[in-house]
């Protein structure tokens, strides 16, 4: 069985995207699926004289984008739907967006059903290379179900009528919580985050601090990824609730309280 899963990426510490950083994400958005043979089949894009509907790639909206050099965009969308669909927003397989603006930063997010996209460690190491080439991350995390039901929704921080209580009120948390404070606190435990050093030296209990409590914990790995600026935390799925469970109420978690 496939396990539908989201990846997102965030910073709020750096300029805004520009074209070059759109282009950039054009040509890895499409790689990434066809390297894995998935076949981007529409397109959408927001930002002056960008209308934000999905079209097909290769169409004269396309075209149209290629030829504006990825100008003033503030939203660009790659979506794979399965062959012969017409109903891009509701047949999607995967969605591969990248959003820069002033009000919400700029963010990154993966969101896939496909087989062809498997949820291993290693398989995102290969991922998350591209993905730090794009741009210069703050932060980032990969949830999947049980741990959210809705990960598309969740990724993007907002309700899409399937999310339990609990998860909607977690989604609304996030929501509240200034850049500044999502600078210095994980959003959450998950599978996969990418932590950085405010975050990691979040106290949790005197002396003792968020990295301690992950490098402690036998089937949790803390890794340098990015030299002074972005560790890999890798935490075995059987672990993640109850390390939610354990730093509830310290400070450390936004969603934790």
């Amino acid at each position: 069985m496939t396990i539908p899963f989201a990846l997102g990426l965030f910073n709020y510490s750096g300029p805004l995207a520009g074209a070059q950083d759109f282009q950039k994400f054009h040509e890895l958005a499409i790689s990434m699926l066809e390297e894995r043979g998935v076949q981007a089949t529409y397109f959408a894009s927001d930002g002056k004289g960008h209308s934000s509907n999905l079209a097909k790639l290769g169409n004269a909206a396309h075209r149209r984008l290629l030829a504006c050099g990825f100008n003033e965009l503030t939203l660009l969308s790659v979506v794979a739907v399965p062959k012969g669909s017409d109903a891009p927003a509701y047949d999607l397989t995967a969605s591969v967006d990248f959003l820069s603006s002033h009000e919400l930063g700029t963010e990154f997010a993966l969101f896939s059903k496909d087989a062809r996209f498997p949820l291993e460690p290693h398989s995102f190491r290969e991922l998350l290379a591209g993905l730090i080439a794009l741009y210069d991350w703050d932060f980032g995390y990969v949830t999947h179900p049980p741990f959210e039901r809705s990960p598309q929704a969740y990724i993007s921080g907002y309700c899409d009528g399937t999310q339990p209580q609990d998860e909607e009120d977690r989604n609304q948390i996030w929501y509240d919580a200034p850049p500044e404070v999502r600078l210095r606190r994980a959003r959450n435990i998950f599978p996969l985050s990418l932590l950085n050093p405010a975050q990691l030296g979040a106290p949790v209990a005197p002396g003792k601090t968020l990295a301690e409590i992950l490098q402690g914990t036998p089937g949790c790995v803390l890794e340098e990824l990015v030299p002074g600026r972005l560790w890999l935390s890798t935490v075995e799925p059987h672990l993640v609730q109850g390390l939610r469970s354990l730093l509830k109420g310290t400070g450390a978690l936004i969603e934790g309280g």
